[in-house]
């Protein structure tokens, strides 16, 4: 399982190198269920996109959606889906995919597709694809897309102390609220990234 990889890792501050496929927060569907999401930790680099021949990050298939390389379509998607239940209804899906809690330093995200989450449901109305408290890992060459909250950051939530840092990812097609990027303080910033086709309702009290 891919959290008990990411779990193992950070006992060494390694990597964790994943292959090609979908991976859930949860296999069970049961009462409960929605409220599993994949959970970083301290000081461990998660890569995705590996086709499985490969002796280094750098040889992965080449990664940056910004310019339309191939993550999302590509036989070298690594995608981290919320859709635990019947498929293509989203009721029940995951409220998030990603969290990040009071890490320290050294974490990424790399070479991922991050789709499907669906947060509204009481305390689980923010930061459906990613949820960072406290944390700000680097998030690079991801596809952040088709991720719903009734309230903020339907493709990230940023707070406490926390900063958003997204290096050649791919936003699109997120809906909230309240701002699918939602950035809380002066610890938040962004770094290069690429907006498509975002929704939302309500704009105040955040910021792209």
């Amino acid at each position: 399982m891919l959290q008990t990889a990411i779990n193992a890792a950070s006992s060494c501050s390694g990597q964790v190198w994943v292959a090609t496929g979908i991976y859930k927060p949860t296999t069970t569907t049961g009462p409960g269920s929605r409220t599993v999401s994949f959970a970083m930790r301290d000081h461990v680099a998660i890569y995705g996109g590996f086709l499985g021949n490969e002796t280094a990050v750098n040889e992965r298939p080449a990664l940056d959606p910004t310019l339309g390389q191939p993550v999302g379509t590509s036989v070298s998607s690594s995608t981290l889906s919320g859709d635990i239940g019947m498929p293509s209804d989203v009721s029940d899906n995951s409220f998030r995919i990603l969290s990040a809690s009071n890490l320290l330093t050294g974490e990424v995200l790399d070479g991922f597709v991050i789709s499907g989450a669906n947060a509204n449901v009481g305390s689980f109305t923010t930061g459906a694809a990613i949820n960072l408290s406290n944390s700000s890992p680097a998030i690079r060459n991801c596809v952040i897309e088709n991720n719903t909250s009734t309230g903020q950051g339907a493709a990230a939530n940023s707070i406490t102390l926390s900063q958003l840092n997204l290096d050649k990812c791919l936003v699109r097609n997120n809906h909230a609220s309240i701002s699918p990027i939602y950035m809380l303080g002066e610890q938040s910033q962004t770094v290069f990234f690429r907006v498509i086709h975002q929704e939302l309702s309500l704009s105040q009290a955040a910021r792209l």
